[in-house]
């Protein structure tokens, strides 16, 4: 892999290529999130509760496409939605909304750097209702547009891109 993406002409993938690629990124970043939660410090009494949240953490970033809520939450795995919230808090210092909300911003940032997706598709893929709702969203948390942040990230991609090729050519 290294080989071929390090003798590859030109930075620009085919789409079909930079998908393939972007959906194993994906991957990989949902199995981090899942995953790599730090255990309590504490009593080993809160390994039931840890294995518990996991699971929980699991469904929510393999269902950001649909529309959560602490109900659908509850009615789903019967935990109730008290003890959900103390769960983020105690293990990840947020809310589940905060968290619901960032993890959506993260997809979403993934997709206008390294697809063509447009607004309402990405919207979709993040559980937003539409193209509207998600430039809302988005510049909420970003404080820019999607479209500006897609041209800046593009374009630092390019100037990285000939930086690299640079000291290709100097070496």
């Amino acid at each position: 892999l290294t080989k071929n993406l390090d003798e590859q002409k030109g930075w620009y993938w085919s789409c079909r290529a930079r998908s393939y690629f972007i959906d194993i990124i994906n991957i990989l970043e949902r199995l981090y999130h899942n995953f790599y939660i730090e255990e309590p410090y504490d009593a080993c009494i809160k390994v039931a509760i840890s294995s518990e949240f996991k699971i929980l953490l699991t469904y929510i970033n393999t269902h950001l496409d649909e529309k959560q809520t602490l109900e659908s939450l509850y009615s789903r795995f019967r935990i109730n939605k008290n003890q959900i919230e103390r769960l983020f808090r105690e293990f990840l210092n947020t809310t589940f909304y905060d968290y619901l909300r960032n993890r959506r911003y993260e997809e979403a940032t993934y997709y206008l750097r390294f697809t063509e997706l447009d607004g309402e598709q990405i919207a979709t893929r993040i559980g937003l209702s539409s193209s509207q709702n998600f430039c809302k969203f988005f510049k909420q948390m970003s404080g820019t547009t999607p479209n500006k942040f897609r041209k800046h990230m593009v374009a630092r991609r390019k100037s990285d891109f000939e930086l690299t090729e640079l000291m290709h050519i100097s070496k």
